[in-house]
C-alpha cells in the first residue's frame, strides 16, 4: 500500500541518517548542517568531470608545472578505469576500498615515494570536491589513509668530480652535451630547478649596463627571479644562441 511505500521510504532515511552520524562522529560532534549535507551530496556525479575542470582552474591560478602535476595522476586514474572497463567514477564510488585497489595499480610502475606524492594531488582534489559540498567529510576514501615515504640520499659530486666535469671535452650537439651544459648551467645560475632551466628561453636573458642576467618565474613557486650570469653561465648561454629567436627555448630539449 502507499502508507508501506512511506514507512519504507522513511526507515531508509532514517537508516541512512543514523549511519551518517555514526561516521562523521568519529571526529566530534557533527552539526544539523553537516549531517545534512552528507545526505543530500550528489554521489553519483562524475569525479573525473570534476577532476578536469579543477585541472583548468589549476591551469589559470597555478603555475604550469604544478597544473601538469596533478594532470598526472588524472591520467593514471583514466587508465586505471580504463583497464576495469569504464571510463568514468562517480563520487559515490570514491570509497577506501577503490583507494587501495586504485595504490595497488600505481605500484606496478611506481616506487612507494612516487605513489604517495601523487596521491596527495588526488587528495587535494578530493577536498576541493568536499568544500563545493560533493562529497561530505564523512565520505573521504583518504580519512584513515596513510601517506609513507622512504627516505632519499642524494649523493653530491666531489669537487674533483665538478671540475672534470667542467673540463670533459664532449661532441657538440649530442644529447649528451646538452645535459652536461644545462646540468653546469643549473648550478653556475645558483641551483636552478631542471623544470625551470628546461622552460628558460633566449628572451629571458638580457644585457644591463655592463651586466648580464637572467630573468624568469619560477615554475614550482610563481616566484619571479632575477639572476646575474657570470662567465661560466654566460659562455654556456652563448653556445646556444645561432639561429635562435627570443621567444625559442635556450637548450634543445623541449
Amino acid at each position: 500500500s502507499q502508507y508501506l511505500l512511506y514507512n519504507n521510504r522513511i526507515r531508509e532515511k532514517y537508516e541512512a541518517g543514523i549511519t551518517v552520524v555514526s561516521e562523521l562522529s568519529k571526529n566530534g560532534n557533527p552539526t544539523i548542517d553537516e549531517v545534512i549535507n552528507a545526505l543530500t551530496t550528489n554521489k553519483d556525479q562524475s569525479f573525473i568531470e570534476y577532476y578536469k575542470k579543477q585541472l583548468e582552474y589549476a591551469r589559470v591560478r597555478l603555475t604550469l608545472k604544478t597544473a601538469e602535476n596533478y594532470g598526472v595522476p588524472l591520467n593514471k586514474l583514466i587508465a586505471y578505469l580504463e583497464e576495469k572497463g569504464k571510463k568514468d567514477i562517480t563520487f559515490k564510488e570514491l570509497t577506501p576500498a577503490w583507494l587501495k585497489d586504485f595504490e595497488s595499480f600505481m605500484y606496478r610502475k611506481n616506487v612507494k615515494n612516487t605513489v604517495s606524492k601523487q596521491l596527495g594531488y588526488v587528495q587535494t582534489i578530493i577536498n576541493e570536491a568536499i568544500k563545493d559540498k560533493l562529497l561530505s567529510r564523512a565520505n573521504n576514501p583518504f580519512e584513515e589513509y596513510d601517506f609513507t615515504f622512504d627516505p632519499t640520499e642524494r649523493e653530491k659530486l666531489t669537487e674533483d668530480e665538478f671540475k672534470e666535469l667542467e673540463e670533459m671535452e664532449l661532441t657538440p650537439n649530442f644529447r649528451v652535451c646538452h645535459a652536461r651544459d644545462i646540468f653546469l648551467f643549473m648550478y653556475y645560475t645558483h641551483g636552478m630547478r631542471i623544470g625551470d632551466a628546461l622552460f628558460i628561453k633566449v628572451g629571458n636573458v638580457y644585457t644591463d649596463g655592463k651586466q648580464t642576467r637572467l630573468e624568469y618565474i619560477m615554475q614550482k613557486t610563481g616566484t619571479a627571479k632575477n639572476v646575474l650570469l657570470g662567465e661560466k653561465a654566460k659562455a654556456i648561454k652563448e653556445g646556444y644562441l645561432e639561429g635562435k629567436k627570443p621567444y625559442d627555448y635556450l637548450f634543445p630539449f623541449l
